[in-house]
């Protein structure tokens, strides 16, 4: 975008120094020409060339206000400066304090998934981290000791000015319970019977 634009600028400059040029050299000249090119425009203008002439218009505008918001526009910078370097300077980028904070976050306990986001904020760095935590995870506890990983390697391991840090808490679902089946009762023991010659003596 930064190409397209200078040569953009180059090419009106160019053109309003030419246009400034002729019009010392041949004012009137130029002021005819420009008169003639007026007097034929007011005779283009008609019912049927009206509505071609407003959406030209329009579509130069657009055009016009999307070039102006992406010159507006400033890319994020991806690198940011050691503070404690002597004798030079050293930049480090921000995808790399990235993955160094999600290795580290990541030995943690109860600590499932971890997805942290750097920016450079002039000569620091703001810190999103998502974590996801196991469900029956001291949340407060658990997320000091991750702030306290955070500021160990961003300034005291990488040297960096740490400005702000926003951690965002998500809990991991609970494992779901076994379900209990529950053991069939014993059978029920079969009724004895007497022997076949107690059967066959009469009684007494």
């Amino acid at each position: 975008m930064n190409v397209f634009n200078r040569i953009i600028m180059v090419l009106l400059f160019i053109a309003i120094i030419a246009l400034v040029v002729v019009t010392l050299r041949w004012p009137f000249a130029t002021i005819s020409v420009v008169r003639n090119f007026l007097d034929w425009a007011e005779a283009q203008i008609n019912p049927y060339t009206w509505p071609i002439m407003l959406a030209g218009g329009i579509l130069i505008g657009l055009l016009c206000l999307l070039l102006i918001i992406l010159e507006l526009r400033r890319p994020r910078r991806k690198m940011v400066p050691i503070r404690k370097v002597s004798g030079g300077k050293a930049f480090l980028l921000t995808e790399s304090v990235a993955r160094r904070l999600a290795w580290y976050i990541g030995r943690l306990s109860d600590v499932s998934r971890v997805a942290p986001t750097v920016w450079a904020r002039g000569n620091g760095v703001d810190v999103r981290i998502d974590l996801e935590m196991a469900p029956q995870v001291d949340v407060p506890m658990k997320t000091e000791e991750v702030l306290a990983v955070v500021r160990e390697q961003v300034e005291d391991k990488m040297g960096l000015k740490l400005r702000r840090v926003r951690v965002q808490v998500r809990s991991a679902p609970f494992p779901k319970e076994p379900a209990v089946i529950s053991a069939p009762p014993p059978p029920a023991p079969a009724p004895s019977t007497p022997p076949a010659d107690e059967l066959d003596q009469p009684p007494g």
